[in-house]
């Protein structure tokens, strides 16, 4: 696919929100589309997002993906964590029943490092620091000018899949919504 992946575009301070946004919309769409035909992607991270020339995101690499409600069609057994850990909700990391909404998680982080050009942990902290973070929520929020969007940002970052948003387009809503306040 023609284009870069979105982690070698992402500058250290951040993108403009414009851009977050141009970007945020049509991810949104593919992925609620590959989640209502029971996909997982289970790896979703800037480097398996390709943006093209006219700035279309492409998700790329569904080799670990997981189709949902036929056990024949997994590509793991269950107890087993697969995806990249950075990346990886609780629930994935703790090899528990992973739902789309996981790729929700993963794409909270993904926005969180678009607008912030950071992950939302110490830069220093290691894979356990990491993980205890996911786990308890002791994430940073987004500071500065980009606090109004701490409520939808971290809503995706919830430590319990179920409460995160449902979908990525109820997250997109209240996006623009925090947005506009």
């Amino acid at each position: 696919v023609e284009g870069r992946p979105l982690e070698d575009i992402i500058p250290a301070d951040g993108m403009p929100f414009a851009e977050v946004l141009s970007i945020l919309e049509p991810l949104c769409d593919a992925l609620d589309t590959i989640h209502e035909q029971g996909i997982i992607h289970r790896d979703l991270k800037p480097e398996n997002i390709i943006i093209r020339p006219d700035g279309t995101p492409i998700i790329l690499d569904m080799g670990i993906a997981k189709v949902t409600g036929d056990g024949d069609l997994s590509k793991t057994r269950t107890g087993m964590s697969m995806g990249t850990p950075l990346y990886m909700a609780p629930e994935q990391m703790d090899a528990k029943n992973v739902t789309s909404g996981a790729d929700r998680y993963a794409l909270g982080l993904i926005v969180y490092q678009m607008l912030s050009g950071r992950l939302p942990w110490d830069k220093d902290a290691g894979q356990g620091a990491i993980i205890s973070y996911k786990f308890i929520a002791r994430l940073t929020p987004l500071s500065g000018e980009l606090s109004h969007l701490n409520e939808s940002v971290m809503g995706m970052l919830r430590p319990t899949s179920s409460d995160r948003f449902s979908s990525c387009s109820e997250f997109l809503s209240s996006f623009r919504r925090s947005s506009a306040e």
